[in-house]
């Protein structure tokens, strides 16, 4: 299903813009929320297509950009309007209207290396030549030009006090502007290439006043945003710095710091040398972060762990919904499992829903893959994530969070197929498991499994077996020694549709 949403520039003649809503349902490359690619996927299936099967009652909207990726999270106002740059400088306006089809405007040559709007209704974009602000409705209001301009943009943000923040390698630095456009403060940020590239700037109180915190070029750093001075700076990690709500302490994956950067606590809980990713900070001081790409922990606010979860699939850093309920983190794309959000409870990390994403509009070779953090609505019933995809179109999508939403499910997928064997004389007792799950990645019983064996010396057998209560149909066969498949034929259970295009078919394995 494509629906159309009306589209109209600032800059001369309006035109089109393609809102693509689809009711089918990551490798995370290399975007800000990224994860390597993961699942249990033994064998090789076949490319992702488009069969139409995504839950309407969660997935409500989807809009189509012009760039093939964003990478910056989108901004929601109090109105509820959603925005969201693209790589091509595009700013768009969603206004949602009751309908699955949203009134959308875009404006081109705003900017798309950050993304900001303040309490009135004011929205911020940049580039590495300048800062413009637009009216809710994307009405100019002014172009702020850097001067000179900047190598990387790294982000742009609204703090508390309304002033604007961007971070400049090179070029003019970390400067601060006031609502109107005017030059407060620049504060030299040299480029140091091993890492520079988009962030985001976090705010909160310090002793000497308010604060604005980044990392960029190798370095953490905490500045006072009344006058740019440098309260700290310090190589801590890779991960860009998170203020806390509670506390307003800030944290790295494994850490947290106070307001003049001494370290309050350190975890020690995760595997001996293994890393966690950028954490997701709760209303109540709860530090939630993601190791080895499985595995989710939730940190208390003194530093110990309160519990942690091993997930079947990895995903990427974790975001918290603003009613502290629900940690939501993407999935890695894998041959078989399409991009994805997957949701926990946040005080046992048990599942509470998952849901895919449509295929681009575009056909490409890639695979999409969530480019974006979220960002929720004002009184976080819904979320807002960009997908990306190179050669395509990134897609804006809009989600409904109502855990009590069932995780309905109309498709069967084979998850993954093995083949063990013992000898027995001079034969071998072949055994061949084949795992059945749906797209929420839920076990399915009693669902008949038709698979064939076959060999390089010509066997050629055909059985069908029924899955149990953990979703495994088993086959067996007796045979020489060789080079043996197990291919899945089809899986049937009613009222479900087998999806052999997001399913592993088959597994080949010499004995």
């Amino acid at each position: 299903m494509i629906r159309h949403a009306n589209r109209n520039t600032r800059h001369g003649a309006s035109r089109g813009i393609l809102a693509v809503m689809t009711l089918l349902l990551y490798a995370l490359t290399a975007a800000p929320g990224g994860a390597a690619p993961g699942g249990n996927d033994k064998g090789k299936g076949p490319p992702d297509k488009d069969p139409g099967y995504q839950p309407v009652s969660r997935l409500l909207w989807s809009v189509e950009l012009d760039a093939a990726s964003s990478q910056v999270r989108p901004a929601v106002a109090n109105d509820g309007r959603v925005y969201a740059v693209d790589a091509l400088d595009n700013l768009y306006i969603v206004t949602p209207n009751g309908t699955s089809t949203p009134d959308v405007n875009a404006i081109e040559g705003a900017g798309g290396k950050g993304l900001a709007v303040d309490g009135s209704g004011n929205v911020y974009t940049g580039n590495e030549s300048w800062i413009k602000s637009f009216e809710a409705d994307g009405t100019s209001r002014w172009t702020f030009t850097q001067d000179p301009v900047a190598f990387i943009l790294s982000g742009v943000a609204v703090g508390p006090d309304d002033n604007v923040y961007a971070v400049a390698s090179n070029g003019m630095g970390v400067f601060s502007l006031t609502p109107d456009g005017t030059e407060r403060w620049r504060i030299a940020e040299p480029y140091d290439r091993s890492n520079a590239e988009y962030t985001e700037i976090g705010f909160g109180p310090g002793a000497a006043g308010g604060q604005l915190y980044f990392r960029v070029n190798q370095n953490t750093r905490g500045l006072l945003t009344e006058t740019g001075e440098e309260v700290f700076s310090a190589a801590l990690g890779s991960d860009r710095p998170v203020v806390s709500p509670f506390d307003y302490s800030w944290h790295t994956s494994d850490s947290a710091y106070d307001p003049a950067g001494n370290e309050l606590w350190q975890f020690t809980g995760f595997p001996p040398a293994t890393g966690a990713l950028v954490p997701a900070l709760g209303m109540d001081g709860t530090h939630y972060t993601v190791n080895q790409v499985f595995r989710v922990f939730a940190i208390d606010s003194t530093g110990q762990e309160s519990w942690r979860r091993e997930l079947d699939e990895n995903v990427g850093p974790p975001d918290v919904d603003p009613l502290n309920t629900q940690l939501i983190m993407p999935t890695a794309v894998t041959s078989t499992s399409p991009a994805a959000l997957r949701a926990v409870d946040t005080t046992s990390g048990s599942d509470l829903w998952r849901v895919e994403f449509p295929a681009p509009g575009v056909v490409t070779s890639s695979r999409p893959h969530v480019d974006t953090g979220l960002a929720f609505s004002p009184d976080g019933t819904q979320a807002y994530v960009i997908t990306g995809v190179a050669g395509g179109r990134a897609v804006l999508h809009a989600i409904e969070l109502d855990p009590a939403i069932p995780n309905t499910s109309t498709v069967l997928r084979s998850q993954s197929i093995n083949i063990t064997a013992n000898s027995i004389g001079n034969r071998l007792k072949f055994s061949g498991e084949v795992t059945v799950r749906d797209e929420n990645r839920a076990p399915i019983a009693r669902a008949a499994v038709t698979a064939t064996w076959t060999s390089v010396a010509g066997l050629n057998r055909t059985q069908t077996a029924t899955t149990d209560n953990e979703g495994i149909a088993r086959f067996g066969l007796t045979a020489p020694g060789g080079i043996y498949t197990l291919t899945v034929d089809d899986i049937a259970k009613d009222p479900y549709t087998f999806d052999p295009d997001h399913s592993v078919l088959s597994f080949s394995k010499l004995f």
